[in-house]
């Protein structure tokens, strides 16, 4: 995505001349993007700069912070965000990456980019969406069905992973789990 683009690139700048910073997720309403029957649910985040670190007795800046953010300021305003980590940034890179090769029909490539993902932030809940996708797509339902369970632990009401769980449950013959899935996504 074009925010998180610009959030790796205005962080590596920040941190050679020695800004503290942080990184944000923005709620956004659900917004969705497609790629033939692919769907992706797009989200948002931005970068607050804060002074260099050897600037702290100085009192020039009033404001000691800046957000950077790919969208105007007026569009996000009053918007609430929640602070993530650097793993969790880096995880969602490497899952964009997967979700790019799944798209292209590279699912070999996209398997590592999603692996790698979960390795950045093992508990960054679209990565595992992402691989039960590459495994569904692989025609591995019983793996798919295994890593869409694991993202409903951490996220029990997620319903893009709900979704996803559905057709593994079908796929593997579990049609009345499958049934009780869909009666809980219609909720």
């Amino acid at each position: 995505g074009n925010c998180l683009s610009l959030v790796i690139m205005t962080a590596a700048l920040a941190k050679e001349i020695g800004l503290e910073l942080s990184y944000q997720t923005v709620m956004t309403p659900e917004i969705w993007g497609r790629s033939g029957a692919l769907y992706f649910n797009i989200g948002h985040v931005n970068i607050v700069l804060g002074k260099r670190r050897f600037d702290d007795r100085s009192n020039w800046d009033k404001n000691p912070q800046m957000t950077i953010d790919f969208i105007p300021p007026e569009e996000t305003a009053g918007q609430r965000t929640t602070e993530i980590s650097e793993e969790t940034v880096v995880a969602m890179y490497f899952n964009n990456r997967a979700a790019e090769n799944i798209a292209d029909g590279e699912l070999d490539q996209a398997y590592h980019w999603a692996k790698a993902a979960i390795q950045a932030d093992p508990n960054f809940v679209a990565t595992y969406n992402t691989l039960g996708v590459i495994y569904l797509r692989h025609n591995d339902a019983q793996m798919a069905y295994i890593t869409l369970a694991r993202a409903l632990q951490l996220e029990p009401d997620n319903k893009v992973t709900m979704s996803n769980m559905i057709q593994a449950m079908v796929e593997t013959n579990r049609l009345s789990e499958a049934n009780q899935m869909r009666e809980r996504l219609a909720t």
